[in-house]
């Protein structure tokens, strides 16, 4: 969403220091906005979110694991060759 913003935005801002500021500005916003939905929300909907956003495979299963494990392997080797 902010990145959206940002492109559109720089279409008219041509200084390059201008559009970081503005972007961190954005950045900023969108913060307060999850903030305050963090306040609104129970403590089990906020824990599950910032266990997702960490990145958990909690509640895969073992076939799941094993096929991301694969892809994984297989795209580090491409990417080192």
């Amino acid at each position: 969403m902010v990145l959206g913003l940002l492109l559109v935005v720089s279409k008219f801002i041509q200084n390059a220091v201008t559009l970081l500021v503005v972007g961190l500005m954005f950045g900023y916003f969108v913060s307060a906005l999850i903030n305050i939905l963090f306040l609104w929300a129970n403590l089990a909907d906020t824990r599950e979110y910032v266990v997702w956003g960490l990145g958990s495979f909690e509640g895969l299963q073992n076939i799941e694991m094993s096929l991301f494990l694969v892809l994984i392997s297989i795209t580090i080797y491409f990417l080192f060759f």
